[in-house]
């Protein structure tokens, strides 16, 4: 059984899906959502309004960096917080995490 479970540990992740829900925050960004967070992937950004895209530019597992529109958006994946930059304007966001993998 130990052997079994040592194996099962060494198999890399599949699918991973992080979901930052901000509609307790105000503000138009409701959810961000990282399916394949890579650079040049795409993340999805559920609005007010509707769904968009945003390139992932910069992410580690500290910080992603997404480029939407004319706005650059920081994600710290550790706790959370989510930094909109657009212009001379700066607003900071603080939602739940939720992480999804197999």
């Amino acid at each position: 059984m130990l052997l079994l479970t040592s194996l099962w540990a060494c198999f890399p992740e599949r699918f991973r899906h992080e979901k930052y829900d901000c509609s307790s925050s105000p503000g138009t960004i409701k959810a961000i959502v990282l399916s394949k967070a890579e650079v040049g992937n795409n993340a999805k950004i559920i609005g007010m309004t509707g769904e968009q895209e945003a390139s992932v530019e910069k992410i580690n597992t500290q910080v992603a960096i997404l480029h939407f529109a004319d706005r650059q958006i920081k994600v710290n994946r550790e706790t959370g917080a989510i930094t909109l930059i657009y212009g001379s304007k700066y607003r900071r966001m603080i939602c739940k995490k939720s992480l999804f993998k197999m």
